[in-house]
């Protein structure tokens, strides 16, 4: 974390906007690497509340989080994984039938209208 303290205070000279850019990608990844680890986490049997307070989120917001994972994402409905949807998880894994979603894609931002065309 030092090091990356240390990067940030040397930013002067470079450009702030593919700065962030790029930050915002590395963000972006490690989102979802959270996810997938709170994904694993859960179907291994941690409480989904306890993965939470782990990740710095609340435990409302991991049900959509967990949804959009490999692990997990099979078992969504509605765009989140309930309590149903893990208790069918964790019983497919232990009689050999679980199987990963497919890697979808992370949602992203994408502007209305471009910026030419504002008054």
């Amino acid at each position: 974390m030092a090091d990356v303290e240390a990067a940030a205070r040397d930013l002067g000279g470079v450009d702030q906007a593919a700065a962030l850019a790029a930050l915002s990608s590395a963000r972006e990844r490690i989102d979802a690497l959270i996810d997938e680890v709170a994904a694993q986490g859960v179907l291994a049997g941690q409480s989904v509340r306890s993965l939470a307070e782990a990740a710095g989120v609340a435990p409302n917001t991991l049900s959509p989080r967990l949804a959009r994972t490999t692990v997990l994402g099979g078992y969504a409905e509605d765009g989140r994984v309930g309590a149903e949807g893990i208790a069918r998880a964790r019983y497919d894994l232990r009689n050999g039938q679980y199987r990963p979603a497919e890697q979808t894609e992370p949602l992203t931002f994408r502007a209305r209208r471009s910026r030419k065309d504002r008054s």
